[in-house]
């Protein structure tokens, strides 16, 4: 009788068990998946050019869109950083898209430095594209640039517009 009941697992160190078992299968992947970034929405902050605009934790800007969207995947925190804000009200008043810098504007000889781009921004009128231009380059030369030439630009629409990127030499 001693030996029968030796054998005989208790019922409730059995039910603990298992009940213990089944908590940590339901729990565990729960936990296993929460702490897997994935592919974080903080990610498509950095599609459509969106990248430009931002900055890891430390302040280390992107160099393409792949960098940014994979920094952000894997849970890095992204953040904005625009040292140039007049130049972004500027560029966005006169309906540009906005894009800070730093990139090189001739990659094959490593000379120039764009700090900050206007993107298709429009005028009406010759007197208004100069007083716009100009303040445009004023904003440059305060940010450390030699100013901000004008290029003629067509976006995907066929609307006609000027592109405005502030330039700095080494």
């Amino acid at each position: 009788m001693l030996g029968s009941a030796a054998l005989r697992p208790p019922t409730a160190a059995v039910f603990s068990g298992v009940a213990l078992i089944v908590a940590m299968l339901v729990v565990l992947p729960g936990v296993a998946q929460a702490a897997k970034p994935g592919n974080s929405p903080n990610a498509k902050a950095c599609q459509k050019g969106g990248w430009q605009d931002l900055v890891t934790s430390t302040g280390r800007r992107f160099a393409n869109q792949g960098e940014c969207v994979s920094y952000a995947a894997k849970g890095g925190t992204l953040t904005t950083q625009n040292p140039y804000p007049e130049a972004k009200a500027l560029c966005e008043s006169y309906g540009g898209s906005f894009h800070v810098g730093p990139h090189l504007v001739d990659p094959s000889s490593g000379r120039g430095e764009v700090l900050w781009e206007c993107n298709h921004w429009s005028s009406n009128s010759m007197p208004e594209f100069e007083d716009r231009h100009r303040r445009l380059n004023d904003e440059c030369v305060r940010a450390g640039g030699l100013g901000v030439p004008a290029g003629r630009t067509v976006n995907e629409h066929g609307e006609e517009g000027w592109n405005s990127p502030c330039v700095r030499l080494p």
